[in-house]
């Protein structure tokens, strides 16, 4: 997950630092589609592309077990 991407995003929201880290991911991802809109085609926070937008869309639908197997670590065991 790249929690700064994400930190970026509601920034730019107008989202205070301690509001962000008190989010839950369904949380952040309705705001992401309350503002997806006012994003204006390509353009993102920092120098994220469409490609990094859709893959962390992607992993907010993985399940834990799902993000772990994806992500080559199982049972959330480093």
């Amino acid at each position: 997950m790249q929690w700064d991407a994400l930190y970026l995003f509601a920034r730019q929201w107008g989202i205070q630092p301690s509001e962000f880290w008190g989010m839950t991911m369904g949380e952040w991802h309705c705001e992401y589609e309350l503002h997806s809109d006012d994003l204006g085609g390509e353009k993102f926070a920092g120098n994220l592309t469409q490609g990094d937008v859709d893959e962390m869309l992607y992993e907010l639908d993985l399940s834990d077990e799902e993000w772990w197997k994806e992500n080559g670590i199982t049972n959330g065991q480093g």
